[in-house]
């Protein structure tokens, strides 16, 4: 990460001091031949404003000039008509006290036009490197590149180190100390910081090693103020404005609001992939366990000394919530979580694991199924729903009628019976028997609440009749459940049937 220029070194090479320095940047131009030397100068420095955290990679002018007419003369015609004076662009010039204005109306709209999006317009090392880190997100494949090094940038400098910063902690994984974090605080960190941190880091990663669902899902899992302060940051929020550059006010504004507190698991053993194949599956099993049991609300409590890194390493009591105990060499230790959305990372890892049953992990690289967990979060309801998703009796998830549902499907008996089916013991035709089923329309019409629509007056009548000519214990089952379709509809008056009224309206009588 690079530490930002100050004001006054940010525009230092307009006229014809650091002629060194210039004859360095003119050496980076790799299409010098296309312009005259003065030209070709003004682009290496526009460029060198643009993305100071490029200190050595390859530049194109005639992408700067492009940049320029493209985006910064559409956005600003004021400034660009400013800049192209003040870089010598034009014929036209400033005096000197008016130089040192325009130095730094320009230097502000810098400022806020260094968003990834940009980077990639005017920076040919940056995009080079942006087609070689997108690789390493494991996402849909229509995922722009651009995007791609959104969410891989946000997973590194935000999320993977938590409340610190990759650099605050040495290669043993000890946190250096507060004089490295406030060296760090002042540190600025642009789009183009990233050609280093890839060539350092990320090169080395597997294709498809960082899990863009695992990340989206952690994020969502915060309340929507704090997602919107991490998709400001990242430029996930459809902006094309950067959000603040500087560490500290990174490390203040997002990082303290999805860590205000040290967290005792690391994320990268639930956002990449070889982390993944680190978990230990009793520990996975514990957390589990402990969500579904209602979370952390019910769940032992401790107390645990922390240093605390948002205010000055000093110490503090931090609350923890123990899911289980492990043993280690002979100790026995507490295993525990400092939030909701920690306790979360394990319900999400569950799920994506059982998106992608053949994925190994622990130390006898199973899968899920393997290990006997695949059934961890399933529950009656949750068994049903699959089941009326799958067959197709309803939309989606909140589509399903489940206040008829389950009369109609009696969990409490037929559970048994559901979970033959999830196991691949019996067919779904077998369950539709045993329910009493004996088409589709009628499975649709309780089951979905869409499917209400197809009630048929003459059909619901019949079955109706039959049912007060034998009893209802003698009847079919199917005729039962006819029953249980008009009772619903009487008691909650919904519409239903091709003309979409109440139930009394149709003249029927039970």
């Amino acid at each position: 990460m690079s530490k930002v220029m100050s004001k006054e070194k940010l525009f230092p090479l307009a006229k014809s001091e650091g002629e060194n320095e210039v004859e360095r940047l003119l050496k980076r131009v790799i299409d010098r031949d296309k312009f005259s030397y003065n030209d070709a100068k003004a682009f290496a420095i526009i460029y060198q404003n643009l993305a100071p955290g490029d200190v050595a990679g390859k530049i194109s002018a005639i992408r700067v000039k492009k940049f320029m007419k493209d985006f910064i003369q559409k956005d600003n015609p004021s400034i660009y008509k400013k800049m192209c004076i003040f870089y010598g662009l034009s014929e036209e010039e400033y005096d000197e006290k008016k130089r040192s204005k325009i130095n730094n109306l320009i230097q502000n709209y810098m400022d806020g036009i260094r968003s990834v999006e940009n980077a990639i317009s005017y920076s040919v090392s940056f995009e080079e490197a942006a087609n070689k880190m997108a690789s390493k997100l494991d996402a849909p494949e229509e995922m722009s590149v651009v995007e791609r090094v959104k969410w891989i940038r946000l997973w590194f400098i935000v999320i993977r180190n938590q409340e610190l910063f990759y650099n605050e902690i040495d290669g043993n994984g000890k946190v250096r100390g507060i004089d490295v974090t406030r060296e760090v605080n002042d540190m600025y960190i642009f789009p183009e910081s990233m050609i280093l941190l890839n060539e350092s880091f990320l090169s080395k990663l597997n294709d498809g090693e960082i899990l863009y669902d695992m990340i989206k899902s952690f994020i969502d899992s915060y309340p929507k103020d704090v997602q919107r302060a991490v998709y400001r940051f990242a430029e996930l929020d459809g902006v094309n404005r950067p959000d603040s550059c500087r560490l500290g006010r990174i490390r203040e504004d997002v990082k303290k609001k999805l860590f205000p507190n040290s967290w005792r698991s690391s994320t990268s053993f639930f956002m990449c992939k070889t982390g993944i194949k680190y978990m230990i599956p009793k520990h996975l099993e514990m957390a589990v366990l402990a969500y579904k049991n209602g979370g952390i609300s019910n769940m032992p409590v401790g107390k645990f000394e922390i240093l605390d890194v948002f205010n000055g390493y000093k110490k503090r009591k931090l609350t923890v919530y123990k899911y289980g105990e492990t043993q280690v060499n002979g100790n026995t230790v507490e295993l525990g979580v400092t939030c909701e959305q920690e306790l979360m990372l394990y319900v999400n890892l569950h799920k994506w694991l059982m998106v992608h049953p053949e994925f190994k992990f622990g130390k006898e690289d199973k899968t899920l199924e393997e290990y006997g967990l695949a059934e961890l979060l399933l529950d009656e309801k949750e068994i049903m729903s699959t089941w009326i998703l799958e067959q197709g009796f309803a939309s989606s998830e909140e589509d399903i009628n489940w206040k008829l549902a389950e009369k109609v499907l009696n969990p409490k008996e037929n559970i048994p019976l559901f979970k033959e089916w999830y196991d691949g013991k019996i067919s779904s035709d077998t369950v539709c028997e045993k329910i009493g089923f004996n088409s589709e329309k009628l499975a649709r019409m309780c089951l979905s609440l869409k499917g209400l629509v197809l009630l048929d007056k003459n059909t619901l009548n019949q079955a109706l009749k039959r049912v007060k000519m034998f009893g209802l214990e003698q009847s079919l089952k199917s005729d039962k459940i006819y029953v249980r379709l008009y009772e619903f509809l009487k008691e909650t008056c919904m519409p239903c049937g091709p003309k979409k009224r109440p139930i009394a309206s149709y003249g029927i009588k039970y």
